[in-house]
């Protein structure tokens, strides 16, 4: 007996055709599972390839009442697993045994111990949503224990309000991209519980369209509409993190009120290392020098092959050879990586194009030994704000607590250079007057404060205003009453307070 039977079975009413355990299609046998395999083969791979490993020849063991008993989905079950059929079968060690085939539990077993999917995983994946996949039946078998366990209407699932209560809190991150169309991209970040344990999430809300001017009252509609849409309450909203726009500052004072915004750290670092290096029209130039060696490599087969070809010959590996980085506007720190790339390659950057001079014209020149000293003095001094973006740009754990020690770190890390050129030094100086004006100011915002107070590494160790220090323990305070009185408690100091009366008035 065929293999593929684990997966079909007879209709009582017409002896010539199956209809498939998976999905429920019917089709015609004709004498052959020609028509069943390649069903499989299109609709169920997965249980396809599991067939393929199956002996070709099974004898069945049970009768066909057992089979559809075994063949029916269990919604009990946690797992909510697909149907499947018992058999027997017999080889060279056991007589003969009951074999339970499930092949989306044992396919997904696989799967889970591999690190990195397969491509026929990842094919399988985009097309498991759709009907008769396996996480379309899935879904459609949650929906009908939801449905029978709370005896809810079938028109439940077309209700928008059922995301409503998803969380308790949101936080909202604002992006506008202003490409030759302009849009508005919102991102919700949410606390939700995983089998009892607090994980950190964020969605893409939508990427809305914006077709008129960019004014603070037309975002504030767009804030609206977008979220009358997911059903997201304004007063569940605790902040909106945005650029520094004067629209952008506007739009979140007309849609929550003061004191509701916190700057983008990552942005304003980027605002700090470029206006510093395009206010200095001298390293402005060798940036520019820098660019043009960079793109002629980059436009030169020959130059890029010779470049990786010295890299090789000097001992390096295919893997570890390294190439030139180009600078672009729109990517934060590129100044900084081709620079740093470019001190990495100097000497064999400098070889070939000495080479190629010879033989060409439109050979750029090679910067000068006092021009690479400048180079390496600001690539220094940038690597605290490279290192800062990076550690603050993460979106899988929380980064509130981090805005205020980081530009504390930023600071010293900065003083404690000391650059050999004269450039150098005035980059260093532009440098930290931007963090007085841009950063400090962050230790005044009262969120920001208030999670690096509650953050057991920090708490206030980076603080250098001892008024922000007392407004962020006054806020938490307060937050904490506040807290104990919704829920009906006490707050301990209250508790200590109203003892101690009750304590005075027994003793009189």
């Amino acid at each position: 007996m065929s293999s593929v039977w684990k997966f079909f079975k007879k209709e009582d009413n017409n002896n010539d055709s199956a209809s498939c355990n998976l999905c429920g299609k019917s089709y015609k046998t004709c004498g052959n599972t020609t028509n069943l395999a390649t069903h499989l083969k299109n609709r169920h791979h997965f249980a396809y390839l599991q067939m393929m490993k199956m002996p070709s020849s099974l004898k069945t063991t049970k009768s066909s009442e057992e089979t559809e008993d075994a063949a029916a989905v269990d919604l009990n079950n946690s797992n909510l697993s697909l149907p499947s059929t018992s058999t027997g079968y017999k080889n060279s060690q056991q007589s003969q045994e009951d074999v339970t085939v499930n092949p989306a539990e044992m396919v997904y077993h696989e799967a889970k111990k591999r690190k990195q999917s397969t491509l026929v995983a990842c094919l399988e994946r985009g097309s498991s949503f759709e009907e008769g996949g396996q996480k379309h039946s899935e879904i459609t078998q949650a929906l009908i224990y939801m449905i029978c366990k709370d005896n809810l209407p079938l028109s439940c699932v077309e209700k928008k309000k059922a995301c409503k209560n998803l969380c308790a809190q949101h936080a909202l991150f604002i992006n506008c991209l202003p490409e030759k169309r302009s849009f508005l991209v919102l991102t919700v970040h949410f606390i939700d519980n995983v089998k009892g344990s607090p994980i950190l999430q964020n969605v893409s809300l939508c990427a809305q369209k914006l077709t008129q001017a960019h004014s603070g009252q037309y975002i504030k509609e767009c804030w609206e509409e977008i979220c009358e849409e997911f059903h997201i309450d304004k007063n569940k909203i605790v902040a909106i993190t945005t650029d520094g726009g004067a629209n952008i500052v506007a739009a979140v004072r007309l849609f929550l009120g003061n004191d509701r915004r916190i700057s983008c750290m990552a942005h304003c670092l980027n605002l700090i290392v470029d206006g510093v290096l395009k206010e200095n029209h001298a390293f402005s130039a060798l940036c520019d020098h820098v660019k043009s060696i960079v793109t002629y490599f980059k436009q030169s087969v020959n130059a890029m092959d010779q470049l990786r070809s010295e890299q090789e010959v000097s001992g390096m590996q295919e893997g570890e050879v390294l190439t030139l980085t180009q600078a672009v506007t729109t990517r934060w720190n590129s100044c900084f990586d081709m620079l740093k790339r470019f001190t990495t390659l100097f000497c064999t950057s400098s070889k070939i194009l000495a080479t190629k001079s010879q033989t060409s014209r439109n050979t750029p020149d090679m910067v000068a030994t006092c021009q690479l000293n400048i180079i390496r003095d600001i690539v220094a001094i940038l690597g605290p704000f490279k290192e800062a973006t990076k550690e603050i740009s993460g979106a899988n754990y929380v980064t509130s607590s981090l805005a205020i020690p980081v530009t504390n770190l930023i600071r010293q890390a900065v003083e404690t250079l000391s650059p050999s050129t004269s450039l150098g030094l005035i980059v260093k100086e532009a440098l930290l007057k931007k963090v007085q004006e841009r950063l400090v100011p962050l230790q005044e915002n009262s969120y920001l404060s208030a999670a690096t107070i509650l953050d057991p590494r920090f708490k206030k160790i980076h603080f250098n205003s001892p008024i922000a220090v007392s407004h962020a323990i006054a806020k938490n305070s307060n937050d904490i009453r506040s807290e104990h009185r919704r829920r009906g408690q006490l707050s301990p100091d209250l508790r200590t307070i109203q003892i101690g009366k009750a304590q005075e008035k027994t003793e009189s």
